[in-house]
């Protein structure tokens, strides 16, 4: 069943436009059944499909019960989340707009599961209520695909249901409107020199406004620049105003321009304003030297770049896109695709590794391999992940090429579904609904709370965490229903519309509204086409005669992660190291504890065999060369506190807070460290520090998380700050639940910190944060516990009491001296009183001893 997309020539820039006919998969499927057990019947899959929908009324209904009007929901504090009034989580909550955005996210979702009445009264209440005039800085990317992508999918649903007569014949093009609005408030962001954008934007200030908060920042991720073509263009087609496009155009054709010509790779970040690559600092674990690197990968900060350059293709009909889009994907297989890894390289020298890990995000590659018709490393890297899943229960945030957790969070993230969607669909093959069905079943075993589904905090403990986030309704139900459901049983044809990278609905007919572009004279790039280059594959072709071609490509990763291999016996116990909260991968962890690691497989003897050997990988003997014997066995934490001084405080608030093995040692200043307050930006301060100079001689506050506590030190120290607080990124730690625990280095010498270092947990570091925000100028002192100001050590005061008659004295005792306690004798009741001093004569040798502050003392 083999085909090629139905295209017809236009004469504007040479580009093609793709016809309204043309149908992604039809060319993609073929039958294939029973490859990895039984086909799944018709009535199992409407079992999970119902199973989905009532999943999707749990968390939809919770957001609105407990969280409308807010931006998200908190599920288990059921509750909604509101930017302003909850713990500041750094740049995440940048998606965050006072704008409704899980129900903005989610209105497409509701048609596409047929819930009508549902996606009508949302519609009434997002016209009715939202608002984007709001003094609110917000993330340019986030906004684009989230909320405006969000108002263009439901203004073309609906716009489909009004055409057939049944529904929304009230609708005017209401949301159509207010994408053009909020189009137009993003809009200040593109005015840099190089044309691409700003990071951030005030909703209502835009960029260069003094009042704005924002416009200050130099950089920005390949990502954030170079996805926004799907919704900018769609808004332009839309309304018939090409500002948008123009502006989204040109900062794709920057990123091109950009592009390392050596290796036609891109970097992660880049300077907005003369377009150069930022460079990180990369240690070489083989020779332990510094350098500065730029990253390349398909994974967090470039992916959906890519994405957007096959799919600009795909809706927009410009052959310019899809040009780009294979000589990058040329250079992607060649450099970073090691299957089924895909690992991040040097954009300069791309056959070095710059990191022995992947993040979560680039789970979305496999479904892009599918659209481009590479079908046999796409099956790779998906049957590996769903490995990972299989032994973690959800992919974390980021996993080591051992396939160990690197960093623990799961904030129920659907790329994995995704791909598992289109791999489905190209290949009919039953084995990924197993998938998915296990991905539902792991949702409601791990996921699911009373007020919705929350994010795992660490997939190593099922710890929840209080979010959910817009993109679990906006995508994971998407295609996780699709999944399961015929064409048939769709309120729309789906092959008509393509996928924003926030599985908003876009129609593929945008190609024909207009020429694609006025003015557009990039050269593709000469490299060599393959079958595939411009053209829908065809599973046959791909593979002749062999319907269980990606059986055959699965097995070979069958038990790449040792999940469901039969255990061999072995000499070499494993061990379990505390490793979750290093940041540090655990090889160099052991190092820098004076642990060396020599790979089981270099010592395995040839008599033992390859098998033997190939059960062995990952795994490692360790041998003590360091002794830490200069600690204690149990060495105790000195507290310290954060004390605020200036007004209005003065003192009375006080945070418990955890030292450092590094840095200044508070305990031997005598009167602590003294400074004002200010945020580090980034917050996270893992880059470079973009306010150096306002905060010079200040105590930076420093969000934890992304990289290690010395690196942020070192940067900040060198930015001129006078101290450092850091703040826990997990929401809800607080010093009254949580052991304190010291900061530790990343391994190398840390004398070169100097500056005092705190630790305040998340709900102390929350109000914290919102003090500074309130009173902009706020003044702390750093200091062991033991030396807080105004809580001196009380003595003891004793003081006794002993009766005597009126005016006598005993030997020794003056009259200044002596506390007399007269008892009168009351004409009411002198029955009572004489009782009373019948009792204190019978205790009379009683004394109390009582422990008195002595600056409050009588």
């Amino acid at each position: 069943m083999g085909g090629n997309w139905i295209r017809k020539e236009t004469n504007s820039c040479g580009g093609f436009v793709m016809a309204l006919a043309a149908v992604l998969f039809s060319c993609l499927v073929i039958g294939v059944t029973g490859q990895d057990g039984q086909a799944m019947t018709a009535e199992e899959k409407s079992k999970i499909r119902d199973q989905i929908l009532e999943m999707f009324d749990h968390a939809y209904n919770s957001y609105m019960d407990y969280a409308y009007p807010a931006d998200e929901l908190m599920p288990l504090s059921c509750r909604g989340r509101v930017r302003g009034l909850e713990p500041n989580r750094g740049d995440i909550d940048d998606s965050l707009g006072k704008f409704s955005l899980t129900l903005i996210d989610t209105l497409d979702t509701l048609v596409l599961l047929n819930k009508l009445d549902e996606f009508e009264e949302a519609v009434k209440k997002t016209v009715r209520d939202v608002k984007f005039d709001n003094d609110i800085v917000v993330s340019v990317f986030e906004t684009n695909i989230r909320v405006l992508g969000g108002l263009l999918g439901a203004h073309v649903m609906a716009d489909v249901l009004k055409q057939r007569g049944e529904r929304m014949q009230w609708y005017r093009d209401e949301l159509l409107h207010m994408a053009k609005e909020l189009g137009f408030r993003l809009l200040p962001a593109f005015n840099t020199t190089s044309g691409l954008p700003y990071p951030r934007v005030n909703l209502r200030y835009g960029v260069v406004s003094p009042l704005s908060r924002t416009g200050t920042e130099s950089d920005t991720c390949t990502a954030c620049a170079g996805t926004m073509i799907l919704e900018f263009a769609a808004l332009s087609r839309l309304s018939g105003d090409p500002i948008f496009e123009e502006n989204a155009r040109k900062a794709m054709d920057v990123l091109w321009e950009k592009r390392q010509r050596g290796s036609d790779l891109v970097g992660t970040v880049i300077n907005i304003h003369n377009g150069d690559w930022v460079r990180r600092e990369t240690v070489f674990i083989s020779a332990p030297s510094l350098f500065l690197m730029t990253d390349s990968g398909v994974g967090a900060g470039i992916d959906s770049y890519y994405e957007y350059l096959m799919k600009a293709y795909i809706l927009l009909g410009d052959k310019v896109y899809l040009n780009r889009f294979n000589t990058h994907y040329s250079a992607i297989m060649k450099y970073i695709s090691q299957p089924p890894l895909l690992l991040n390289v040097h954009m300069h020298n791309p056959t070095v590794n710059v990191r022995s890990w992947m993040d979560s995000l680039l789970a979305f590659f496999p479904g892009l391999q599918v659209l481009r018709g590479d079908l046999k490393p796409a099956i790779e890297t998906h049957e590996m992940l769903y490995q990972v899943t299989k032994q973690h229960n959800f992919l974390p945030e980021a996993f080591t090429t051992e396939f160990r957790v690197h960093w623990g969070q799961h904030p129920l993230r659907p790329e994995f579904a995704e791909s598992t969607y289109f791999l489905y669909k190209a290949t009919g093959d039953p084995y990924y609904l197993k998938v998915g069905q296990s991905i539902v079943e792991k949702l409601n075993t791990h996921a699911r709370v009373p007020c919705g589904f929350a994010a795992v905090q660490d997939v190593r403990t099922g710890t929840h965490e209080d979010r959910m986030d817009s993109f679990f309704l906006a995508e994971m139900f998407k295609y996780l229903y699709l999944l399961f459901s015929e064409k048939s049983q769709l309120p729309i044809n789906i092959d008509d519309y393509i996928f924003t990278t926030e599985a908003h609905l876009l129609p593929v007919s945008l190609s024909t509204t207009q020429p694609p572009c006025h003015t557009n004279n990039t050269e593709p790039q000469a490299h060599e086409d393959d079958l595939f280059s411009y053209s829908c594959p065809s599973a046959q072709t791909l593979f002749p005669n062999n319907p269980t071609f990606a059986k055959t490509i699965r097995d070979s990763y069958k038990y790449l992660t040792g999940v469901g291999r039969a255990q061999q016996a072995s000499s070499v116990r494993g061990i379990e190291l505390p490793l979750h909260d290093t940041g540090l991968e655990p090889v160099e962890f052991l190092k820098s504890m004076g642990i060396s690691l020599t790979p089981l497989t270099e010592l395995v003897s040839a008599s033992q065999g390859s098998a033997f050997q190939d059960s062995q990988k990952g795994v490692y003997k360790l041998k003590l060369v360091a002794e830490v014997s200069h600690t204690p066995e149990h060495e105790e934490v000195v507290p310290l506190i954060v004390q605020l001084i200036s007004p209005p405080f003065l003192g009375q608030t006080v945070f418990t807070a955890g030292p450092a093995k590094f840095g200044t040692d508070l305990t031997k200043q005598q009167h602590g460290v003294k400074g004002s307050i200010m945020k580090s930006v980034p917050y996270t301060a893992c880059g470079p520090i973009e306010n150096a100079v306002e905060l010079q001689g200040h105590i930076a506050l420093a969000l934890r998380g992304d990289c290690m506590f010395a690196a942020k030190a070192r940067r900040l120290q060198e930015a001129g700050a006078t101290g450092v607080i850091f703040i826990d990124h997990r929401e809800g730690s607080s010093s009254a639940d949580t052991p304190l625990f010291q900061m530790v280095g990343d391994g190398e010498p840390t004398d070169d910190i100097t500056v005092p270092l705190a630790f305040l947990f998340s709900k102390e570091g929350a109000t914290l944060t919102a003090a500074l925000e309130e009173h902009h100028n706020v003044d702390v002192l750093l200091l062991p516990k033991e030396k807080q100001l105004g809580k001196e050590k009380p003595e003891k005061l004793n003081i006794k009491f002993r009766l005597a008659k009126e005016g006598e004295l005993a030997e020794g005792e003056t009259e200044s001296t002596t506390i007399q306690l007269v008892l009168e004798q009351s004409e009411t009741d002198t029955e009572t009183n004489n009782e009373a001093a019948s009792l204190m004569r019978e205790n009379q040798e009683t004394c109390s001893s009582l422990q008195k502050d002595p600056e409050s003392s009588p």
